[in-house]
């Protein structure tokens, strides 16, 4: 057993990481961390959270590109390339780099901020594409066959894919996802998030998502993606 320096738990050694280099060579006690795995990966957290928070606060005045949302929703800011031929890495791979290297990307590959919402809105191509369709007033009035000739029509008239016969099928598979997923969250949360009240699905469709509510009390969990088809 070994007692964290941070949280004061006595833990089992295993629940400590072991240090690189010479130090991490012997079976002693101080061959592992003072800190628990936990409390160390909420350090990391932490640590890159605040160094988020001063990127966005610096360059982009603390607000989403698109919609204003502002820092008290830090954890869904995103970085967006506009210009996806400027593109050579993404946050995921720089975020651990120094700031001033996280600074020169967005400046030298001018990327956008924007909130999770408005993200996944700009990079889903097929709905922006397709949405007249997939969020038509009276679609679910149609038998299932109708529409489905409706989406080989839409499809086949669409100046960007009427000529891109081998991902005629998996186009139609996309935007049967997506009035699937309108049907189902209509039914169900009456077509608005239910954290927020505001987000709808005619607003933000891809970007509404599943949550389970008790994550550890469900012995088999499917995301959307699992069950979307």
């Amino acid at each position: 057993m070994k007692k964290c320096n941070r949280c004061n738990r006595d833990l089992a050694i295993d629940k400590f990481e072991i240090y690189s280099g010479e130090r991490g060579k012997t079976n002693l006690r101080s061959s592992r961390t003072s800190y628990c795995k936990e409390c160390r990966s909420e350090i990391r957290l932490i640590r890159l959270l605040k160094k988020k928070y001063y990127i966005i606060k610096t360059l982009f005045n603390g607000k989403c590109s698109e919609c204003n949302t502002g820092l008290n929703y830090l954890p869904s800011f995103e970085f967006h390339h506009p210009n996806p031929i400027l593109k050579t890495t993404t946050w995921t791979q720089i975020k651990h780099k120094s700031v001033d290297n996280i600074l020169n990307w967005i400046t030298r590959e001018r990327v956008i901020l924007l909130c999770s919402n408005c993200h996944e809105m700009k990079k889903d191509k097929y709905f922006i594409d397709f949405q007249n369709l997939v969020l038509k007033d009276d679609l679910f009035e149609f038998s299932a066959e109708l529409i489905d000739e409706i989406i080989n029509n839409t499809i086949n008239n669409h100046p960007n894919y009427s000529h891109l016969e081998d991902y005629k099928r998996n186009i139609k598979i996309q935007i049967k996802q997506y009035i699937r997923k309108r049907f189902v969250f209509n039914q169900l949360f009456s077509g608005r998030c239910v954290g927020c009240g505001e987000a709808t699905i005619f607003d933000f469709l891809p970007a509404l998502e599943l949550h389970h509510k008790y994550p550890k009390n469900t012995e088999f969990k499917s995301t959307w993606r699992d069950i979307a088809n």
